[in-house]
């Protein structure tokens, strides 16, 4: 122990030396310099030199890594105060590194939850020490070529290139902020421009603790890449995010997480968005081109959604994408007992050049089992020829798929439409397990032109009521014109519309006609 004193004594008398000189100048010195983990890197230093004036003292110089002369360093460390109480100096540090290999320098810290075992970087840093503590930092940072390793068997990640600027504030004991402006990320795929943002940390480990984040603009493409992995979300969110593959820009997020392991619950968030999408889920459609505002509080979400041109994207339920070019309402969010979601459709309006629509609609998600449905709205078309696109068609035989694409030549309908219950499994349209749902649709056909058949003659300016229970469908003809004969009557049934089950149409009814026209449909 006398010996360990010896040689604090000396340290001690070593450093009152240095910092009583005028000044002093060194250069070419070579340093081999280890870390804890026992890393050794060998550093030369150009130049350097320490100026001394009463309690103020200017260490400044250049020096590079002696395996790589391209990693420069130029630092400039102004401290004031007795050294022999460190706790009451203050110091600015400035400093300017060029060409530096990442993975020297911060290899053993992550981005996005990723490795960086390749990339280059430059930068400038200024930061501030008073009262024996870091107390503010700002980085202006460039880098390229950066792979980022993943650390759990992912897939890696590439950055082309990087800038921006942050800077970080000490606001007292577990209480710090962190921002940064101009980002810019750069990926082989996609460039992202986050133009502001910032994160604000208050207390740990107490009941008060929370993390408050601000950020003015983010293309949602970046979720998965600059999210995912952070601690920024709560664990719950981020597999759901990961599979929805959200795209679209998001202006004015606001987000306020309680505690240090936040859950979906403890969230607090407002955001505006736009062009919104996300794939389809099960066999819930996705979304394209939604705009509007978010309002998250206690595991609720509200969405006000306001958009021009948006789209119900492919899944199992539509046989192509329904393109709306107005859509207004209210989507609701909630948090289910058993830790599933309910997903509310209020006073949704939408319209396309073909359809306008008005439905009110529930979703229920649970953790586990089907998905569910309620919903009501009313449908009108002003082209019956493409009403098959507008129906839920994963459970419909294929050759009553092929006959609905040519039965109906022009007309319009207006319908209401009630459909209620599990969206398992080979269950919609319900004929088979009733107890499990029910779709109904009715409504009235006007100035149709109709065909049974290619080969048949078309059934001219009809007027008919519609009647679908299941897949049970039934057409009740008031009026309307075939051949030179006029319909006084008619009943078209289908039993049975399901894959597969036989597809056959049931006619009856009277016609006024003659003899000769008769000959001719018979004929035809």
């Amino acid at each position: 122990s006398d010996k360990n004193i010896n040689q604090s004594l000396d340290v001690n008398e070593l450093l009152g030396w240095l910092l009583t000189q005028p000044t002093l100048i060194f250069d070419n010195i070579n340093v081999d310099w280890s870390n804890v983990d026992g890393e050794t890197f060998p550093v030369s230093i150009t130049s350097i030199g320490l100026h001394n004036s009463g309690n103020n003292h200017v260490l400044s110089g250049k020096l590079y890594l002696r395996k790589r002369e391209s990693d420069i360093v130029e630092f400039n460390l102004d401290v004031t105060g007795n050294w022999r109480e460190a706790e009451k100096m203050r110091a600015a540090l400035y400093a300017h590194v060029s060409n530096i290999e990442l993975p020297d320098w911060v290899g053993e810290y992550n981005i996005f939850d990723k490795q960086i075992s390749e990339g280059v970087g430059a930068g400038k840093l200024w930061a501030w020490w008073e009262s024996g503590r870091l107390t503010r930092a700002q980085l202006l940072f460039q880098v390229q070529n950066v792979l980022l390793k993943s650390k759990d068997g992912g897939a890696d990640d590439k950055l082309n290139f990087s800038y921006g600027n942050l800077g970080w504030e000490f606001r007292g004991k577990h209480n710090w902020s962190l921002g940064g402006d101009h980002l810019l990320f750069s990926f082989p795929d996609h460039t992202s421009n986050v133009s502001q943002f910032q994160l604000h940390k208050l207390g740990k480990h107490t009941d008060h603790s929370k993390t408050e984040l601000w950020i003015n603009y983010l293309d949602l493409q970046d979720i998965s890449r600059l999210f995912i992995g952070s601690a920024f979300l709560p664990k719950p969110v981020r597999p759901l995010l990961k599979d929805l593959s959200m795209t679209g820009t998001v202006r004015n997020i606001k987000a306020v997480l309680e505690g240090d392991d936040p859950s979906i619950d403890s969230v607090r968030a407002t955001a505006h968005f736009d062009n919104l999408g996300f794939k389809p889920l099960g066999r819930m459609p996705g979304l394209k081109g939604f705009s509007g505002r978010l309002n998250w509080e206690n595991g609720r979400g509200d969405l006000h959604i306001l958009s021009t041109n948006a789209e119900l994207t492919d899944n199992a339920l539509f046989l192509r994408p329904i393109h709306l070019t107005y859509l207004q309402g209210d989507i609701n969010v909630e948090k289910l007992p058993d830790e599933g979601y309910r997903i509310r459709a209020k006073q949704m309006r939408g319209n396309n050049h073909n359809v306008n629509t008005y439905l009110n609609a529930s979703f229920d998600i649970p953790k586990e089992g089907s998905p569910g449905i309620n919903l009501l709205a009313s449908v009108n078309l002003n082209n019956l020829k493409d009403v098959i696109y507008y129906l839920p068609t994963e459970n419909f035989s294929a050759t009553f798929i092929d006959w609905m694409k040519q039965a109906f030549v022009v007309g319009k309908g207006e319908t209401t439409v009630i459909w209620r219950g599990a969206l398992g499994d080979h269950l919609f349209p319900y004929d088979a397990h009733p107890s499990d749902g029910t779709f109904a649709l009715k409504g009235s056909l006007n100035d149709v032109d109709f065909q049974i058949n290619h080969d048949w003659p078309v059934f001219k300016n009809v007027m008919s009521e519609v009647d679908v229970l299941g897949s049970h469908i039934k057409l009740k003809v008031d009026s309307g014109k075939v051949l030179n004969s006029t319909i006084t009557s008619l009943t078209a049934d289908i039993p049975k519309i399901q894959k597969g089950e036989a597809i056959s149409l049931q006619l009856s009814g009277e016609i006024d006609t003659s003899g000769e026209d008769l000959l001719r449909y018979v004929k035809e």
